[in-house]
């Protein structure tokens, strides 16, 4: 009986992906980068002992959700790729000097894929900035799943759906940028 359930739960992982992956393509680019900063919060919260010093990083994104100007917003985060913060010789530009020490301890104690995780999140915002969208956002999209591999692949929850559903990928919808939002409007 172990052994059955072994097998199914094992495929019916895939299945359950490939139906969220499906679900994500009528998710705006915002709701994505709500999702993706979702579940980066999860990642963190069990990695490490202080989410506190994270949260500049997971600020700065959900900035993203209800930002006017996303250039602005990229000349923010761009601070926080995991090659920037651990690189000595820069400062983060929006976090004092000890914060950004801080932040870099942080970083400095994260796994290769956890800090993969930081920067594809990042990369949900940043894959159509310049470009045109087409279909639905395929750049947005990979970077999404990357997230979601990486919490089924090491057990965590993955946030349910629903409530990022409420911002769709449409022309009607800022040509599937989905509206300005705050935060609040995915809890």
């Amino acid at each position: 009986m172990l052994n059955f359930i072994r097998k199914w739960s094992a495929s019916s992982q895939p299945d359950a992906i490939s139906n969220l992956e499906r679900q994500l393509q009528v998710v705006s680019i915002r709701g994505r980068v709500a999702y993706g900063a979702t579940c980066l919060e999860t990642t963190l919260t069990s990695a490490a002992t202080d989410t506190a010093q994270f949260m500049p990083l997971l600020a700065c994104l959900w900035e993203f959700t209800s930002s006017m100007d996303l250039s602005e917003w990229e000349e923010k985060i761009m601070d926080f790729y995991s090659e920037s913060v651990l690189d000595n010789s820069e400062e983060i530009n929006s976090l004092s000097l000890e914060s950004s020490q801080r932040l870099r301890a942080n970083y400095a104690a994260l796994s290769t894929s956890q800090l993969a995780c930081i920067d594809e999140a990042i990369e949900i915002g940043r894959g159509n900035l310049y470009g045109g969208i087409v279909g639905h956002s395929a750049a947005t999209l990979a970077s999404t799943m990357h997230l979601v591999r990486y919490l089924q692949a090491h057990g965590y929850p993955l946030p349910l759906i629903d409530k990022f559903l409420r911002s769709p990928f449409s022309q009607e919808n800022q040509h599937g940028w989905g509206e300005p939002v705050d935060r609040n409007f995915f809890d």
